[in-house]
């Protein structure tokens, strides 16, 4: 990505405090989607991982439409 000068975001279910390491290796920005604490059994759930995903992705894509489009 990096050699050829393209920006790129990840979701993630979760983050390690390590994670900002893919930042390094090219990845512009992660997002976790996991929004609260859950068990084994809920974070997986397949209901549940769409909801999570679709409210973080939809909050990026506002930041990003707002970074483009903003009107002043």
């Amino acid at each position: 990505m990096q050699k050829h000068h393209l920006k790129s975001i990840a979701f993630a279910g979760s983050a390690s405090d390590d994670a900002g390491i893919c930042n390094g290796g090219g990845l512009s920005a992660f997002f976790p989607i996991i929004r609260g604490a859950a068990t084994l059994t809920e974070a997986p759930d397949p209901e549940n991982a769409k909801r999570n995903l679709m409210l973080t992705a939809e909050q990026v894509f506002r930041f990003i439409n707002q970074i483009l489009f903003q009107k002043n």
